[in-house]
């Protein structure tokens, strides 16, 4: 088996890193293209290739800045709104070699989520085991 060349070895770590990020992530190149993005963003958008609409993206690429705004973005599930940052990407020189996309979430979007999704596992629980559940107190109240 041969080993990966350079750029595998680098497509690779970065794959890694921005799934241990977790959340939508994308990284653009300077053509607003995608070069690679986390496990909930290619779920997200499916088979996106670009992101030639963005513009906290372009403007990001133009000021040399992080921007930050509201995006629509296509999906696997229909459009989507998105708060996002735009933050430019520079080679060892300093040249601005891309883009990295992400949403922004908010402290309380992120524990809605969570309480949503907790509650779905105990919605699951009570509706599907196939006995009685009893919740009680310490006096079995």
């Amino acid at each position: 088996m041969e080993a990966p060349t350079p750029e595998e070895h680098e497509n690779a770590g970065r794959r890694a890193v921005l799934d241990a990020l977790g959340g939508f992530r994308l990284v653009l190149d300077r053509q607003l293209r995608v070069i690679d993005a986390s496990q909930e963003a290619r779920a997200v958008l499916g088979a996106i290739e670009d992101f030639d609409h963005c513009g906290a993206a372009r403007a990001a690429l133009t000021s040399g800045e992080t921007v930050r705004g509201r995006e629509e973005f296509p999906g696997t599930e229909g459009r989507r709104e998105v708060s996002v940052c735009a933050t430019p990407l520079r080679s060892p020189e300093g040249e601005i070699t891309g883009v990295l996309l992400y949403e922004e979430r908010e402290p309380e979007t992120r524990l809605r989520q969570e309480l949503a999704e907790r509650q779905e596992v105990c919605h699951t629980l009570f509706e599907e085991v196939p006995c009685y559940v009893s919740v009680q107190d310490r006096d079995y109240c």
